[in-house]
């Protein structure tokens, strides 16, 4: 009898164990519609209760010259996905290289970075660099992951940033809003 109640003891912390991931996997479930910043040249799904940054919170939040064109967030403003397109000559260099420049460039901008991955991957059919640090800002650590390719004659950035501490909870949407760019122009 002692072990029966002990063996139930046991299934009734493994169902509320079960029960609190699912409800805390659910926590971040979002619905999804389809934006099309820079004019169409990228698609890509972003979450419905996201908003785009006004032009005063992106001023603050990234360098006003070399900062994001677009920036969607969610209202608590510590999960972005930005978008920018930098223009120049580029539609000729190997996607390799510019995963090298990206990755050099990021490593002297950032020296005390975490670094997760850096990589090409193919998403939608086309190749981008991908790269994947974490960095210490003022009160907490944030996790970035950036793609990069040639288009429209130009240079195309993505990135997703978050706290590192809600990487469990956030990193199924980053990768969902970055398993659907998908560029529109050669």
């Amino acid at each position: 009898m002692i072990a029966d109640a002990s063996r139930r003891g046991e299934l009734t912390a493994v169902a509320v164990l079960v029960i609190g991931i699912f409800l805390a996997g659910s926590a971040t479930a979002q619905n999804f519609r389809v934006e099309g910043p820079l004019d169409g040249l990228v698609e890509l799904s972003i979450p419905t209760d996201f908003r785009v940054m006004s032009d005063d919170e992106r001023t603050i939040k990234y360098p006003p010259k070399t900062g994001p064109k677009i920036v969607f967030t969610n209202n608590a403003g510590n999960f972005d996905v930005a978008i920018t397109q930098q223009p120049g000559g580029i539609s000729a260099v190997p996607i390799d290289a510019l995963r090298a420049r990206l990755s050099l460039g990021l490593h002297v901008k950032q020296p005390f970075a975490a670094w997760h991955g850096d990589e090409v991957v193919e998403i939608n059919g086309r190749e981008f660099a991908r790269v994947e640090f974490t960095t210490r800002a003022l009160d907490t650590s944030i996790r970035t992951i950036m793609l990069e390719t040639p288009a429209d004659g130009a240079l195309l950035l993505v990135s997703v940033s978050m706290p590192e501490a809600k990487v469990g909870d956030w990193m199924p949407v980053a990768v969902r809003i970055l398993g659907s760019v998908n560029v529109t122009r050669p």
